[in-house]
Parts: C-alpha cells; structure tokens; sequence
C-alpha cells in the first residue's frame, strides 16, 4: 500500500499538539547535555561536523515526509519502554559525569516518543533521522584515545612508505617521519579521527538520500575507514614532499593548515569516483530490459497489434 501524503486537512492535530509538546519536554529536559555537545563542537575540531548533523536530521525528515502513511500511525504505550531507557540513561550518565551517555540516551528518548505517539508507523518512518543524531554525540575519551594510537601509527607507517615510494628519504621512529630537511611529528591532532567521524558522517548522509541499490549504499558506509585514512595519509605526504622541496617553516605555513582544509574536497572526490565505478559494475535494473530488447532479432522486435 503506498505512502498516504501528508496534508492540511488529512493531520490530525490532536497528535501535532501531543508532539509539539512532547518534544519540547524532550528538549527542555536534555537541554543540558545539548549545551555540553554543543560546547564539544565549538572547541574541539574533530566535533565540528555536530552542528550540521540536526540540520541534515531535519532535512532529512522532510524530504521523507510523504513516506510516512498516516492510516497506520496509531498509539503504541510501548514507546514508554523505549522512553524509560533513555532516562535512564540520562540519571545515570549524569550520575557518572559520563557526558556521552547523557547525549546518547537522547536517541532511546526520541525513538520512544515516535513509537508512543504513532506506533510501528512512525518507528520505521523516523528512525533513520533519529540514529542519525548519534554522530552528534562526542565519543568517549577511552575510546578516543583507543582509536588515536593505532591511527597514528597507520597514518605514520602509511606516510612514510608513500615518501620512499615516490623516491623521497623518510625514516619513522614512533609516530615522527624523519626526512633529510626536516621531520614531521604526528601528533594526535594529525590521527585522522576528526576526518574519519566527519566523513563518516558524511557517507551515511548519502547512503539515505541516496536512491542506489542497497549494495552500493552499504559499500559507501564501509568505505568510510579506507577513504579517511587514504586522505590522512596524503596530506601527511604532501607535508613531507613540501620540506623536501622547500623548508619547514615555509611547508607548515602553506601546506600544514591548508592541506587539513584539501582533506574533505579530496576525500569527496574519492567517493564521486567510487560512485561512479560502482555504477559501472553494478548498473541499474532498468537497463536490463532495454539490453534484452535491444539483443533481440529484428523480427521479435516488432510491436504485438492490438486485438480488436
């Protein structure tokens, strides 16, 4: 049965009352958990993307607006188990001084509101948008710290065989490349975790407005990790080509900072490219047909006459 769209006169507003008021105690209540995040993406750059992710999370809603039908949305007190998670979540983080727990129970939260007020319905039709939000919530900082070490050695390790591969004297010791004009320091802010959960973000944004084959979109999500790293490791490499060719203080000054900015640009170009292979390899079913018709002999070819 398809979707019901969404009108003036088709909405109940009895529901839109409920809603409004329900998500304004939603907010009202994790508001200070909102504030921390938002705290979290002002200060520190690898949480930068947080602030575009409710605005995609909205768009997104309402780009799927018409796919919610309406004559199945239906009470479901369900949603108060989901709803009991989340606070749950939230007095415990709290508790704990866990901020990222008190960001995440706001997921459980928002996904029990949509099933009390509109069932399985409006579940299915949010929870994209919803789990989406997740990429707004800052890790936390053990796990961070578990990713930074073994991208940093990735990054290092990756940099320096790309130096030799292309003729340049790189030797690595820990995380420092060390060249015959310089030596590069990968640091953690030069890990690539700000890149990877960026760009993460990023290619799951895509994979749900993107109208490709299930396949092609679970491909684009996996290829985050290779992608982000494949970046860092070339803008680590241009550092290093740059102090080779000119000296340090000139390739921090103009290659250092604005090779952090070329990372996004190229790592988009790397998924136009893999989009495109594969469309190559995996084109769509509807041109199956047309293959098919066209494959066909001359005289099957010709159009059935109508019966009379």
């Amino acid at each position: 049965m398809p979707a019901t769209k969404i009108s003036l006169t088709q909405t109940n507003w009895s529901v839109v009352v409920a809603a409004t008021l329900l998500f304004g105690l939603i907010v009202w209540t994790f508001w200070p958990a909102i504030g921390d995040m938002a705290e979290k993406w002002q200060t520190d750059p690898q949480y930068s993307h947080g602030y575009l992710v409710p605005i995609f999370a909205v768009g997104l809603a309402i780009w799927r607006r018409n796919r919610l039908d309406q004559t199945k949305c239906r009470c479901d007190w369900r949603g108060l188990i989901l709803i009991t998670i989340g606070a749950i979540g939230y007095v415990v983080g709290g508790y704990l001084y866990l901020d990222f727990a008190c960001g995440g129970a706001l997921i459980p939260t928002l996904l029990g509101a949509a099933l009390l007020l509109g069932g399985p319905a409006a579940l299915r039709w949010s929870w994209p948008m919803i789990a989406f939000l997740a990429f707004m919530v800052p890790l936390p900082y053990r796990l961070e710290s578990a990713l930074g070490g073994p991208l940093q050695g990735i990054a290092t390790s990756g940099s320096t065989w790309l130096l030799q591969t292309i003729g340049l004297p790189a030797v690595s010791e820990g995380n420092v490349i060390l060249l015959e004009q310089g030596r590069i320091a990968v640091v953690e802010a030069c890990n690539g975790l700000s890149m990877l959960l960026t760009f993460a973000a990023m290619t799951t944004a895509v994979a749900m407005v993107s109208t490709r084959p299930l396949l092609d979109r679970i491909l684009v999500v996996l290829s985050t990790i290779p992608v982000a790293l494949a970046v860092n490791i070339a803008r680590i490499t241009g550092n290093g080509i740059a102090i080779e060719a000119w000296d340090v203080q000139t390739a921090h000054r103009w290659f250092h900072d604005q090779g952090g900015w070329m990372m996004m640009p190229l790592a988009l170009g790397l998924l136009a490219v893999e989009l495109w292979v594969l469309g190559r390899l995996f084109p769509p079913a509807s041109a199956a047909p047309v293959a098919s018709f066209v494959g066909r002999p001359a005289a099957l070819r010709k159009p059935v006459a109508a019966a009379r």
